[in-house]
């Protein structure tokens, strides 16, 4: 595999790439053994993955949504006909991924509160591609990403991407964006385009919420945001680098026990 961009690569062809990724090295956060652990005990699919995966087929491959979703009957099971029914659907969707009549319900939601977003529907609609692979070398090791879209934004390269949230106010989104790593992310994502070809771009992460009222907000990461992730993205792969050449993955380690400094900060405000 040749570093580019690769806009037509199926997810199965790009799964089977051999690279390092956002998904492994946003655990070194925590340790090496960590992001280890998960590298080596992929979890199974949850709900929530599911719903996620179902809304990025809804808005950026939302003719292929039907293919690979359905909406279970609401039957119940424990009787005779909820039982021939629940099978004559299984027989009909045999390599479907079965959602929830609810959840199927919020997919469809999340999608149409989306699309009906002005800011989030230019994105949508603008010259560009959905789900293109990237490949780059970094740091003399190989590395991959998966961007939802790249696209152009007035003129401007834009990677664009969508995230889901129960908490859509700008301080509960930028906690959220804290705990999962999506600086992180970003910083991988600019990291990779930037080892193809160097070029001012911009960032835009198109936010909805999971429950009514289904708000949406299209936000742009700060410059100091995209830096931060930038240093902890090749931080993160050159200690990735280390591990696959030593063998060894180690734990967090011994240290000094202390509170957060906010909680200072509190105690001589009061």
């Amino acid at each position: 595999m040749k570093p580019g961009l690769y806009p037509d690569m199926s997810r199965d062809d790009y799964d089977k790439v051999d690279a390092a990724h956002y998904s492994i090295l946003k655990h070194f956060h925590l340790s090496a053994k960590e992001a280890r652990h998960q590298e080596l005990n992929r979890p199974e699919p949850t709900a929530a993955m599911d719903l996620g995966n179902a809304l990025h087929t809804a808005v950026w491959e939302p003719d292929l949504l039907n293919d690979r979703y359905a909406a279970a009957p609401e039957v119940d099971r424990r009787t005779k006909v909820g039982k021939a029914t629940w099978a004559a659907f299984q027989v009909e969707h045999p390599d479907h991924i079965i959602l929830r009549a609810q959840e199927w319900e919020s997919v469809v939601a999340m999608r149409d509160a989306v699309r009906a977003w002005p800011t989030a529907r230019k994105l949508i609609e603008s010259p560009g591609v959905n789900e293109a692979s990237l490949f780059w070398m970094q740091e003399d090791f190989f590395c991959k990403a998966r961007l939802d879209r790249y696209c152009k934004d007035d003129g401007w390269p834009c990677i664009v991407d969508i995230k889901t949230t129960s908490r859509i106010s700008v301080h509960g989104f930028s906690t959220q964006c804290y705990e999962l790593g999506y600086h992180i992310q970003m910083g991988f994502y600019y990291s990779g385009l930037d080892a193809l070809a160097s070029a001012q771009r911009r960032y835009k992460v198109i936010v909805v919420e999971n429950s009514a009222p289904w708000d949406v907000r299209v936000c742009e990461p700060s410059l100091r945001m995209v830096e931060l992730g930038k240093k902890l993205s090749n931080a993160y792969l050159l200690q990735y680098k280390d591990c696959v050449a030593s063998g060894s993955w180690p734990g967090i380690g011994d240290g000094w026990l202390d509170l957060p400094e906010w909680v200072y900060k509190v105690w001589e405000s009061d």
